[in-house]
């Protein structure tokens, strides 16, 4: 375990943060389609970045989208397509076992009207996302 605690780079947990930060807007309705800004630029950044960690595991990590359409609520106003990235690590001493690790890449400055405002982006939730993938990288 200290191992594993020596390999985790708190500069590359920052620079995640930043990376996510500057995408801008993260909210759920802001662009799937800009690939530099917004909602679909981070999530595309985030499933290649734990691709590349997926390449280096042996075979062990899978990456996959898994996406829906969102129908009308009270903080969704249009059908909106929402995808999460999953990856999963199988262990090597208790391949059965489960641990949920999470964090999301979406921000939202405030309620539906906010697409487009910068939110806080970086503590909702890029700190918890970049936690995440430094241990994808570090497990991997």
């Amino acid at each position: 375990m200290r191992e594993l605690l020596e390999e985790v780079d708190p500069g590359r947990i920052e620079d995640t943060v930043r990376r996510l930060a500057a995408f801008g807007a993260r909210h759920t309705l802001s662009s799937q389609t800009d690939p530099e800004h917004g909602i679909g630029a981070a999530r595309d950044w985030v499933h290649a970045r734990m691709k590349e960690c997926a390449r280096v595991s042996g075979g062990r990590m899978s990456v996959r989208l898994q996406s829906w359409i969102q129908e009308p609520d009270s903080l969704v106003p249009t059908p909106t397509r929402i995808t999460n990235v999953l990856t999963t690590l199988r262990g090597t001493s208790a391949p059965n076992r489960v641990y949920v690790v999470s964090g999301h890449y979406d921000s939202r400055a405030c309620g539906a009207a906010a697409a487009d405002g910068d939110g806080p982006r970086a503590d909702d939730d890029a700190s918890g996302v970049a936690v995440v993938m430094e241990l994808a990288r570090v497990l991997a």
